[in-house]
């Protein structure tokens, strides 16, 4: 809820409490879930340096606890902060390893945001006409996983930063086309801004009474 406001600071707050309790009882699944959330919620704060340190707990946890799910979700968390930084090659390796794991997960909602992120990261780091076109195809089969799935919100995502790239490169009545469908869905989901932290997914934790929790949604 508070990350949906905005209000990073009040969630990760919480979150934190939230961790602190999961540490009393050793839960280290809740404890990578809730490390995930804070790490997003940092880089959206611009603090990137604890975003990549708080991530890097997260992605040890998920690693000794072998669930795929969360060594996707810290991949590309990770990867889009490296992103952010800068050090695009970095994010591209952790994207990679996002999309992998996802595709063996056959997690079509998860493949189709690491893949509009990694088209994201791909255009970050370079304009060569290799990278446009790889960024593109990216893009492309973000969408059509959105399509395939009738997922329209995260559809909506993917047509509005395809958007960007087509307006970057001069085809502007195809971004115009893009950016109108994108404004449908949201105005018909009655999303009247795309929120800011829309390229990692929120994890839901088990515990839903627990307010430190997040309940879904994506982020």
């Amino acid at each position: 809820m508070y990350v949906d406001k905005g209000d990073q600071e009040t969630a990760v707050n919480l979150w934190r409490e939230g961790l602190d309790e999961a540490k009393k009882i050793d839960d280290k699944l809740r404890q990578t879930y809730l490390l995930t959330n804070i790490g997003v919620a940092l880089y959206h704060m611009e603090r990137y340096n604890d975003a990549v340190e708080t991530l890097d707990q997260a992605s040890g946890l998920s690693e000794q606890l072998g669930d795929r799910l969360l060594i996707g979700e810290t991949a590309r968390a990770l990867g889009k902060t490296h992103a952010l930084m800068g050090d695009h090659q970095k994010a591209r390796e952790y994207l990679d390893k996002a999309l992998e794991t996802f595709t063996k997960l056959r997690s079509k909602v998860q493949i189709g945001i690491a893949l509009r992120t990694l088209a994201e990261v791909i255009l970050a780091g370079g304009w060569s006409e290799e990278d446009e076109r790889r960024a593109e195809d990216v893009y492309l089969r973000s969408i059509n996983t959105f399509e395939d799935i009738g997922n329209d919100l995260e559809l909506a995502r993917s047509l509005k930063s395809y958007s960007n790239l087509l307006n970057k490169q001069g085809r502007v009545q195809e971004a115009e086309k893009h950016a109108r469908r994108a404004q449908a869905i949201f105005t018909q989901m009655k999303v009247t801004t795309e929120p800011v932290a829309h390229e990692t997914t929120r994890i839901s934790t088990p515990g839903a009474a627990d307010p430190t929790i997040p309940q879904g949604g994506g982020a």
